[in-house]
């Protein structure tokens, strides 16, 4: 594969082994509650050390591993008290910085190992925005009959953000099925996923019905600023970059809470520093505007089926995340989303919960899907929480994107089949 030079490989990954934030003595824990009181100890653990520990999945329902990262400064205090509240807790590693390091190597040597060759092996790696870009002219260059990208927005620190339209007879009026990727920076195995798929419907001749009948719009980076802070500073970021204050000491809103739909209300923080911050207002940052104006400008009625794509915890969620009342085609919602699960669990048994997003995971106002569904915008959309199921988190191995990216895809050809 003749993308991109070794040297520029080699310039790039090296950003991820020198990153200015470290997570040194880190401690990553696993808890597995088993009870309503369980879920409040670590939920008040969550609340009094706000600043020291990083959820990265949210204690809400009970038999589910919640995974959170723990401050050097108090691990001690948090590993007596999970002790003294006998709660099922393990501990993952004792540095993430380990972690971080490892997949930086591992990454590196695995662009480095298959540069000159054929590119549909670099589809099961991640990589760095940079080299997505480069993908995306050559996948143009390559099948310029079937696909086009173009530039739908700009980000606060001027790069590109990208839509690709796969489409086999792009002058014949079609359902558009919509992928959105990468929204929150720190979930590499998302944009992983949706350039895999990309890859998939321009390469695989067996695809050619599908693009008879849709229309493809992916995102493969929603929040671009954010994902290479990810891989140049700081791994554990979530929100893109912008300036939040005149001095900058907090960056970043959360995305996919910046949707006008039921705003900055439940599940999201009007704290500038908090990870889930919402924003000034409805659709303040440049990325929420661009993803809101590509839907806008697919013609009325022809979005048929839009998917938020997120890692991790194997969740398929469809509206409402701001409120437990039931979306007015939840049967519809229901039905797919059995599909959807049934069809993933054939491919590589895994297994995936499916519900609401308030229900199964927790309540979140200003998503992209309900801000979606509570203007018709889309005849179904759905939030996607792929692998894993709280061993890796938001470090699942390379040699993983293939078997995730292949589940999830079988997902999305059960719902739009059978829309």
């Amino acid at each position: 594969m003749k993308l991109i030079s070794a040297f520029v490989f080699l310039l790039l990954i090296g950003f991820s082994e020198f990153q200015l934030v470290k997570y040194k003595n880190y401690i990553v824990i696993k808890a597995f509650p088993n009870s309503t009181r369980e879920l409040k100890i670590l939920n008040s653990l969550r609340s009094s050390l706000k600043n020291l520990v990083d959820f990265w999945s949210s204690p809400t329902h009970t038999l589910t591993p919640i995974i959170f990262s723990v401050n050097p400064s108090s691990r001690r205090h948090v590993l007596r008290f999970l002790k003294q509240q006998n709660l099922n807790a393990t501990v993952l590693t004792n540095n993430l910085q380990e972690w971080i390091d490892r997949e930086a190597r591992y990454v590196k040597s695995r662009l480095q190992a298959f540069a000159g060759r054929d590119e549909s092996i670099n589809f099961e790696t991640y990589h760095p925005y940079e080299m997505i870009e480069t993908i995306l002219k050559s996948q143009t260059a390559k099948f310029s009959a079937k696909v086009i990208y173009s530039t739908i927005g700009k980000t606060y620190e001027n790069r590109n953000i990208y839509a690709m339209v796969i489409d086999e007879n792009p002058n014949e009026s079609k359902p558009v099925v919509m992928l959105e990727c990468g929204i929150h920076a720190r979930e590499w195995v998302s944009p992983a996923t949706c350039l895999w798929i990309s890859n998939q419907l321009l390469k695989n001749s067996s695809e050619s019905e599908l693009l008879q009948k849709f229309s493809f719009h992916i995102i493969p980076v929603a929040n671009p600023d954010g994902y290479v802070y990810s891989w140049r500073t700081n791994r554990m970021w979530r929100k893109n970059r912008v300036p939040n204050d005149f001095f900058g000491f907090c960056r970043g809103v959360d995305l996919n809470r910046n949707f006008g739909t039921n705003f900055c209300k439940t599940g999201a923080s009007p704290i500038s520093c908090d990870n889930s911050y919402c924003g000034k207002k409805a659709f303040s940052e440049k990325e929420s505007q661009a993803i809101r104006d590509h839907v806008l400008s697919i013609k009325k009625s022809k979005l048929k089926a839009f998917f938020s794509v997120h890692s991790f915890s194997q969740f398929w969620m469809y509206p409402y995340g701001y409120k437990d009342d039931l979306a007015q085609n939840h049967e519809q919602y229901n039905t797919l989303s059995k599909l959807a699960v049934d069809a993933i669990r054939k491919v590589h048994e895994e297994q995936y919960q499916y519900g609401s997003i308030s229900k199964i995971i927790y309540k979140a106002s200003g998503n992209t899907i309900d801000w979606l569904q509570e203007n018709n915008l889309s005849e179904v959309s759905f939030a996607i929480e792929l692998r894993d199921k709280g061993y890796y988190g938001f470090f699942l191995p390379p040699h993983l994107i293939r078997p995730t990216a292949e589940e999830f895809w079988a997902g999305v050809k059960a719902v739009i089949q059978n829309i």
